[in-house]
């Protein structure tokens, strides 16, 4: 038996994401697909490969299998936004509106002062013709952006 196959499987596992991120810095997507599929197998709960799958794919341009793994992600992590960001992003991209704004509404809550997510609902909100909607959305964004800038400054 290999060293590999005598490790803990959590072990593994985040080995295997490890060399996935190294992979995909480098631009070998399949590879990082691989590994990261590896590692979801060996902890289907760990939100964060799921997530890093996701992004791999939507590397590929494989954006529907993406999705599916931010929103893995985000009900393996309730309080992460960032998978909820991606989801949004990923469900604009393949111009699923409704889709979209509810990950950029739940991103919003979540964490107020992630601009990805007020740009996905802002925009979602205009192509469901809901124009007054997203003009209060701006404003909200506006309104996060100072108060987080106001704490920054008094730090």
């Amino acid at each position: 038996m290999s060293d590999a196959e005598w490790q803990d499987p959590e072990q593994r596992a985040e080995r295997l994401a490890e060399k996935a991120r190294e992979l995909f810095q480098r631009g070998r997507y399949s590879e990082a697909e691989s590994c990261l599929r590896e590692a979801v197998e060996l902890q289907p709960d760990h939100g964060a490969f799921r997530m890093n799958l996701g992004v791999t794919l939507q590397a590929l341009g494989r954006t529907d299998e993406a999705l599916r793994c931010f929103e893995m992600a985000s009900a393996r992590s309730p309080d992460h936004a960032e998978s909820r960001v991606a989801a949004a992003v990923a469900a604009a991209s393949l111009q699923r509106w409704k889709l979209a704004l509810k990950w950029a509404e739940e991103a919003t809550q979540r964490k107020p002062d992630i601009d990805a997510a007020w740009a996905v609902r802002i925009e979602s909100l205009r192509r469901l013709g809901r124009r007054e909607d997203a003009s209060l959305a701006f404003y909200l964004d506006r309104k996060s952006t100072r108060l987080n800038s106001s704490h920054v400054s008094e730090s």
